[in-house]
């Protein structure tokens, strides 16, 4: 008897392939990618393959919904798993989040007890299979969406959304209004709910695109523009179905768990010595932790920004702040910081996904604010690339603000540090990446080693302010923590510092202290 259930696969590199009965492997991008990976590809027949760097996983929806459903009417019930997240149709959910890390050669064993009679059996009594909702506590799901992706594409999809099905305009308003969604695209669901899915998402999709450009976007964030937005209108259109829905545990494939241990009390051991100590972000709570431990001294372009996730921030220093700050670029948000003593008007950075809080003065025009916030951020820019060329050791500091709901995976940050590791082959240059976890104990830090040069801090920084200030930390957790590092201050840096403490402390005016620093270049 031949199996009613397909769950297809989707590749784009190679990886260890899971192929059975009931999981078919289909390789994305093809139209723009010479690789065979020996499977399924989408970009025969009827296909959006040449799309699929803004589409993402939906040109293998497309390509399946055109071209393999229509030979395979014996089918009754589709889903999709990426070649490194799997649903699990054997376990209850054992954690309150879902795709919980388990080792490759691990999952095969389980992957050969999932039968086609094991899924339907579920879908018997329900409409649809998904991991579990992630939830948010500091962000709403638009709130979380604007901070990694470009709010134009959102503002028109709803429009368009709302012209098309106002009588529904209620569902999404409760659900971008909420904290808490069905991330990844992973699903198991009746066949012609699949095809309702596609006519309905594809309909409002290509209609955005008819009023888009999306070819200026650089950032991963951005390019895959479409790909993000169906993450989400997935949510409304299982909602609007009113689907009875079975929620089941789900993994992250890893070559290896990471190495954890469990520090109550952090080790005595020798501090760790650099020459330059400098923050890659995630917002202003980063630079203020490692200047409350006397690891910096001045600032630097990315301290005080919000917005733009790590891979992006290191994409922007590896190019050397290529259109770091441009006019054009910028996007007056209608938003003030709050700071009562100084409000500042926020803009947003359309080309890297930046958010400037705290240096467009208010009441101060544009045009005569930008020259000097642009002079301020050369210097900046200026000030950081001489010292890492100075330097021979290098550690970066990035800390996640607590409320992250698009953490950066490990996979992720070991790419992307791989990266600066290539650009800089002379230094000896390492990361320190800290993640919040608020199930954690304030005195307990979990520290995993994820390569030679990567060391990922999890404890519970979060603030009590963190729910009005999503970037607002426990600054005296991560200093207590940072106090095992240690600059080499040379003896010129030492005097140097003195002079400047001494001009704070005996000259009132910040502009003559700024004279003064400029003409005896301290």
């Amino acid at each position: 008897m031949s199996n009613l259930t397909k769950i297809f696969v989707l590749y784009h590199k190679q990886s260890p392939v899971f192929k059975s009965d009931i999981f078919e492997p289909i390789q994305t991008g093809c139209a723009d990618n010479d690789l065979d990976l020996g499977m399924l590809k989408d970009n025969s027949g009827d296909n959006i393959s040449y799309k699929n760097k803004h589409y993402g996983e939906l040109s293998a929806w497309y390509w399946v919904w055109k071209n393999y459903l229509p030979r395979h009417p014996e089918l009754e019930y589709v889903g999709f798993s990426h070649y490194r997240r799997f649903l699990d149709f054997l376990h209850e959910p054992e954690n309150s989040e879902p795709f919980c890390p388990i080792k490759k050669n691990e999952f095969a064993q389980i992957f050969e007890s999932y039968t086609s009679s094991l899924i339907e059996n579920i879908l018997k009594d329900y409409d649809v299979i998904l991991p579990q909702e992630l939830y948010s506590t500091g962000y709403t799901v638009q709130e979380q969406y604007l901070k990694w992706h470009p709010s134009v594409d959102l503002d028109n999809l709803i429009k368009i959304y709302e012209k098309e099905f106002s009588q529904n305009y209620d569902m999404l308003r409760s659900f971008f209004d909420g904290n808490k969604m069905y991330t990844c695209l992973l699903f198991v669901m009746r066949r012609s709910s699949f095809e309702k899915l596609c006519e309905w998402m594809f309909n409002l999709l290509f209609r955005l695109e008819t009023i888009s450009n999306w070819e200026p976007y650089t950032d991963y964030a951005s390019i895959r523009v479409a790909a993000f937005l169906a993450e989400r209108f997935f949510n409304i259109w299982i909602h609007l179905q009113g689907f009875k829905i079975k929620e089941v545990n789900s993994y992250l494939l890893c070559d290896e768990l990471p190495k954890t241990k469990n520090e109550t009390q952090l080790p005595q051991k020798k501090s760790k010595k650099y020459d330059f100590i400098f923050s890659l972000g995630e917002a202003c709570s980063s630079t203020q932790a490692i200047r409350s431990a006397n690891l910096q001294f001045a600032s630097y372009p990315l301290d005080w920004l919000f917005g733009a996730n790590f891979s992006t921030r290191v994409n922007i220093l590896l190019s050397g702040f290529e259109r770091f700050i441009e006019k054009n670029d910028l996007t007056y948000t209608n938003h003030q910081n709050g700071d009562k003593h100084n409000p500042c008007n926020i803009y947003y950075n359309q080309y890297n996904n930046l958010v400037f809080n705290h240096d467009f003065s208010s009441g101060v025009p544009f045009e005569k604010a930008f020259l000097h916030v642009s002079e301020k951020y050369n210097r900046r820019v200026s000030r950081l690339l001489n010292n890492i060329e100075k330097a021979k050791s290098i550690l970066i500091v990035y800390i996640e603000t607590p409320n992250c709901q698009q953490p950066t995976t490990d996979e992720e940050i070991v790419t992307a540090f791989s990266r600066v590791k290539e650009h800089y082959p002379d230094k000896k240059i390492n990361l320190l990446y800290f993640h919040n976890d608020c199930e954690q104990n304030t005195e307990t830090y979990n520290v995993i080693q994820l390569s030679p040069f990567i060391e990922k801090v999890i404890t519970n920084y979060k603030s009590k302010d963190s729910i009005s200030l999503p970037y607002a930390v426990n600054n005296q957790i991560l200093v207590k923590f940072l106090r095992k590092y240690r600059l080499n201050l040379s003896f010129s840096f030492r005097i140097r510092k003195f002079c400047i403490f001494i001009l704070v402390k005996c000259v009132p005016f910040k502009f003559l202290r700024k004279k003064l620093r400029k003409k005896y270049h301290i």
